[in-house]
């Protein structure tokens, strides 16, 4: 195994020495980077010998593993009288300050993130299953490296009570403690962090979304962890809205490398076997967050460029009964030409519309995954089909169609008075996409 630590990601080394060893410790912003590579490889002696070599993994061991995604700080424990020496002569070559000594740091166990602890936090977050945005919060404050199990615990009676007495105030509070723990000074215990939050803003409500807007949660997805942000105001889509009231059950998840920036790979790694194991088995097999299981859902073509995809917990609508991704996918149009080809599959999806149904004669001028504001509704007699542009023998379904002006100046309108910027609309009813001017 090889740890790969970038210099400019080191908060602050320490040395701290006990009565049995001298130990290094690395307060780090980020994870390392953990690669794998065989030593007993057979090597060629063709240039191919020094290319895709190393596994990028996420943890050292299948112990590691389980603690992985909530401690990554690092402990060097030195054997021998010169080590610290050499240490320091490292960080001078690599331009690192060099560590402050004489810092007692006790090392005990301490089992913080024991398979034991860690399913009390679950069951905890799924008794909170009717209230999820706080459980999402409480999430995040394990998963973003703020608390603790322990600390959790502590928490547990004042966070049980807020959501009791203030259930409409309760996750917005959660989401203003998340960020003000993660910046509190110095010296001040998480508990008293929570007891300023709750004097402050206790009572304060969250304000509604603008109209084309919701709260969306945003998962990052990297290497070794789970990052847990907002929930943010976000543009919405087609799909959002046709579930309107049912927002906190899609989730934006989107997948970087430890830094927050997209993936890289040096020549000597596989990236392409690290995407298959890490994206693809959140694609396949899903993930739990905060007691709800989520699956894979789609994705807009902008997103994709990102990196960022649509993840959904199946929920039980009022008028649609159950709702699941197989479901959405379903309605939003027929892809059985194109489901060899996932890549084309997704996209075609992601550009769909809403099949036209005798029972809702309105058709929404909106998209399905692409970001998009409301704008009028039309009734069915009010718009006709275009036959298709074919030549030898090959269909072209997309293209510029045309619009009347008073509708245009209508629709203008409208996204002026939700102060927005117009421009070419794209409509797609019944299964017919395109762009009109």
């Amino acid at each position: 195994m090889i740890l790969v630590i970038n210099v400019s990601m080191v908060l602050i080394p320490q040395t701290s020495e006990s009565r049995i060893s001298l130990d290094i410790c690395l307060d780090l912003f980020t994870p390392p980077i953990i690669e794998r590579e065989d030593i007993n490889r057979t090597l060629t002696g063709e240039w191919s010998d020094t290319k895709n070599y190393r596994d990028r993994v996420g943890a050292l061991h299948p112990g590691h593993e389980k603690i992985a995604p909530y401690a990554h700080h690092i402990r060097i424990i030195l054997s021998e009288p010169g080590d610290l020496d050499r240490f320091k002569q490292f960080c001078r070559i690599a331009e690192l300050r060099p560590p402050f000594e004489g810092v007692r740091i006790e090392a005990t166990c301490q089992g913080f993130f024991t398979s034991k602890q860690l399913a009390w936090v679950q069951r905890w977050l799924t008794s909170l299953s009717s209230n999820w945005r706080v459980a999402f919060q409480i999430d995040a404050l394990l998963r973003n490296g703020i608390a603790n199990t322990k600390e959790l615990e502590v928490l547990r009676p004042r966070i049980d009570e807020l959501v009791l007495r203030h259930r409409t105030s309760a996750a917005s509070i959660m989401r203003f403690f998340v960020t003000r723990a993660m910046t509190r000074p110095p010296g001040q215990t998480i508990q008293k962090c929570f007891e300023l939050v709750l004097k402050e803003k206790l009572g304060n409500v969250r304000p509604e979304a603008p109209a084309g807007r919701f709260y969306c949660h945003h998962v990052t997805v990297t290497p070794t962890r789970l990052i847990l942000e907002g929930p943010n105001i976000l543009q919405s889509n087609r799909v959002i809205r046709e579930y309107d009231g049912y927002e906190d059950n899609f989730i934006r998840v989107d997948f970087r490398d430890e830094d927050r920036l997209q993936y890289r790979w040096d020549r000597e790694v596989d990236g392409a076997n690290f995407v298959r194991y890490r994206v693809g088995d959140f694609l396949k097999d899903g993930f739990k967050l905060a007691g709800k299981d989520f699956t894979f859902l789609a994705y807009s073509q902008s997103a994709l460029r990102e990196h960022a995809v649509w993840f959904v917990s199946s929920f039980e609508h009022a008028t649609k009964g159950p709702v699941n991704a197989h479901t959405i996918r379903s309605s939003l149009g027929d892809f059985s030409g194109c489901i060899s080809s996932p890549s084309k599959y997704a996209a075609r999806m992601a550009v769909s519309w809403l099949r036209l149904c005798q029972a809702f004669p309105l058709i929404a001028f909106q998209q399905a995954f692409t970001a998009t504001d409301p704008s009028v509704k039309i009734h069915r007699l009010q718009w006709s089909e275009m036959p298709d542009i074919v030549e030898n023998g090959v269909m072209f379904s997309d293209g510029v169609g045309t619009i009347s002006e008073d509708l245009g100046d209508l629709i203008w309108q409208t996204l002026c008075n939700a102060r927005r910027d117009g421009g070419a609309h794209a409509v797609k009813p019944s299964a017919v996409s395109g762009f009109t001017t």
